[in-house]
């Protein structure tokens, strides 16, 4: 029995059997743009998402400052969020469980401005 478990983790491993997880783009196509987030200040952005589809959404921020990453639905309901340490680089994957509008908020913690770049795909 541990042989075939081995065996089976092995093929999981060198991709004989592969799980699928749809992904999407938001709903108009991939975002990517530059944005500038002022100093103690809260970016919010709104993008309509595929439901059962998983976007990933990123933040990476020029080092000047920590940056947050939040994700709501159109309920104002905490999805999603990366608040991993300090640092601007921020990731998550959303999987709605309905097409429709949610809200993503960046968030500066620092006393200065930071440049940074959205990217939605």
């Amino acid at each position: 029995m541990a042989r075939f478990l081995t065996i089976l983790t092995l093929a999981a491993v060198v991709g004989l059997f592969s799980v699928s997880m749809a992904k999407a783009d938001p709903v108009g196509g991939t975002i990517n743009q530059y944005e500038v987030a002022k100093p103690r200040s809260i970016d919010t952005f709104h993008v309509r998402l595929y439901g059962g589809e998983t976007t990933r959404i990123r933040v990476n921020g020029d080092g000047d400052t920590e940056l947050n990453l939040y994700v709501y639905d159109g309920n104002g309901n905490l999805v999603k969020c990366d608040l991993s340490g300090s640092g601007d680089d921020r990731e998550v994957l959303v999987t709605p469980r309905w097409t429709g509008l949610f809200t993503i908020k960046i968030v500066n913690r620092g006393y200065s401005s930071n440049c940074y770049r959205l990217l939605i795909d």
